[in-house]
């Protein structure tokens, strides 16, 4: 549904925090307590974060390489 109003309806900004929000999370409750904090959401929970934003922009809005 995000993609069709993106792609037909003209929709140009889109917030997916919450769609990339979820992995992030989860993450760092699967690591708490085995690697330090701030490697743990400043590096590697970044990385889990951007992961799901580049699948949702490709995947969902169809957005991933334009301007």
């Amino acid at each position: 549904m995000v993609r069709r109003v993106v792609e037909e309806g003209g929709v140009r900004k889109v917030n997916i925090n919450r769609m990339v929000r979820d992995g992030y999370v989860r993450f760092v409750q699967e690591n708490a307590g085995t690697i330090g904090g701030t490697r743990l959401q400043e590096e590697e929970g970044r990385g889990a974060y951007a992961r799901d934003a580049g699948r949702v922009m490709r995947e969902v809005l169809g957005s991933a390489g334009k301007l």
